[in-house]
């Protein structure tokens, strides 16, 4: 099986099925484009309801593949000749392999880019890309960012007298040995994919929500915001 580093894919008057099984083949291999509104031919048909369909594909590709495949996902309208079409960008992911939600981690429900087409997984397939995440804990892995914001991690290290130079990022393991970031960085940095949910309840009743509040950001910000939320809560 050979993949290409990276690949654009056009396709053409496609149900919504033929983009989820092709951005689970790119975020399974290394990554690429899909775009929605151009000819196989190279001829700009263009999307006589871009939004909508941006808003169906998001929406798909959130429920349909497991695990989460949006970290590794960019959905943009952009004009040519005039016209608009859908630029789905698919990077390599983090949590391989990824598949169809409602096929399960089996042959039929991974796909993979072998060759210029998008075909299923077999059984050794799955085996190997398996085998191949569980050799690397997923902190350890090239973070599939690199233009990530640490200022607050920065400030963390800071409160605490510790340095955070070079050196010393890649002692702690948030550079990996060709110097690019890993995904301990990215859970630091202000781009972190992963938050933290906080309901509070009228009473005991499970669905009797009084409010909810989402922090994102670091993974310093969130814990230091969420105990902060949850002194003012607590107090009442």
């Amino acid at each position: 099986m050979q993949l290409k580093e990276s690949e654009s894919i056009v396709l053409e008057g496609c149900h919504l099925v033929d983009v989820s099984k092709n951005v689970v083949a790119l975020t399974n291999g290394f990554g690429g484009s899909i775009f929605l509104g151009v000819a196989k031919t190279g001829d700009v048909l263009g999307l006589s309801d871009p939004e909508g369909s941006l808003a169906a594909v998001d929406r798909l590709l959130r429920s349909e593949i497991e695990p989460d495949v949006m970290p590794a996902v960019k959905l943009a309208i952009i004009m040519i000749d005039q016209m608009p079409i859908l630029r789905i960008d698919v990077k390599k992911g983090s949590w391989r392999p990824y598949y169809l939600s409602g096929k399960g981690l089996r042959p039929d429900g991974v796909f993979l880019r072998k060759g210029p087409s998008t075909e299923y997984a077999s059984v050794n397939d799955i085996r190997m890309i398996i085998r191949e995440m569980d050799s690397t804990g997923f902190e350890k892995k090239i973070s599939s960012s690199q233009d990530l914001d640490l200022s607050t991690a920065n400030k963390q290290f800071i409160d605490e007298k510790q340095n955070f130079d070079s050196s010393n990022k890649a002692r702690l393991g948030l550079l990996a040995d060709d110097n690019l970031y890993t995904n301990l960085a990215l859970l630091l940095s202000e781009q972190c994919p992963f938050t933290i949910n906080v309901t509070v309840l009228q009473d005991t009743v499970q669905d009797s929500v009084r409010t909810r509040k989402l922090f994102s950001g670091s993974l310093f910000r969130q814990a230091n915001d969420v105990y902060e939320y949850l002194d003012m809560i607590n107090e009442t």
